[in-house]
């Protein structure tokens, strides 16, 4: 009598252990997609060989052995998944696209697998075409803006300044400007103008 309680207290604790375990998985954030699959395999591989230990304590043989048999399923199942991402250049995206449709017959399974790999390969080749192409377009030299200007009335200042007459539009050398009073307009140090008169009559 002291035996069974024992052992139906140690089964319901194995039972909250459990429990527990399926909570922190699912709470859990893993950082990488392959481990967080593998670890849901695990779990659910656990999970089936812990019924098949419970009902064997109470001599329930057909349910031990269908527990049993549903854990050698999901293994079968993950090995199939591990070869087809082993196998493909696309690896667990081909997973991803196999897994979306699960029910399928054994004659149509190896169509799908192939399926799955050519629609996984495609996606795999469309982001490193898209990634190229980000990549091209962030290195493009930058284009400086054009130096002339266009003014609200629509006149456009073109390049040049002459020192001789003070104007922009045009260069010293095409200055066709008549100065007044024999004055020179011409700069000086540090870019700033200045205007200075001299009288060539005086100068030797």
């Amino acid at each position: 009598m002291q035996r069974n309680i024992s052992e139906n207290q140690k089964a319901i604790a194995e039972k909250q252990e459990a429990r527990m375990e399926q909570v922190i998985s699912e709470g859990y954030k893993f950082k990488k997609r392959g481990n967080e699959e593998q670890h849901k395999h695990n779990v659910k591989v656990f999970a089936k060989m812990q019924e098949a230990n419970e009902n064997l304590k109470e001599n329930e043989v057909q349910s031990t052995q269908r527990n049993i048999a549903e854990g050698l399923d999901i293994i079968k199942n993950r090995q199939k998944l591990i070869k087809l991402a082993d196998s493909s250049e696309a690896g667990w995206r081909a997973v991803d696209e196999y897994t979306k449709n699960p029910i399928a017959s054994d004659s149509e399974d190896e169509k799908k697998i192939s399926k799955a790999q050519t629609r996984a390969e495609r996606k795999v080749k469309e982001a490193k075409a898209k990634k190229r192409k980000d990549f091209r377009d962030s290195a493009r030299p930058y284009q400086k803006p054009s130096w002339s200007q266009t003014s609200a009335d629509n006149t456009t200042w073109e390049s040049g300044h002459c020192y001789r007459c003070n104007k922009r539009g045009h260069w010293r050398k095409d200055c066709t400007e008549k100065l007044n009073g024999d004055k020179i307009s011409t700069i000086v140090t540090e870019g700033k103008f200045r205007s200075l008169a001299f009288d060539w009559n005086k100068q030797e």
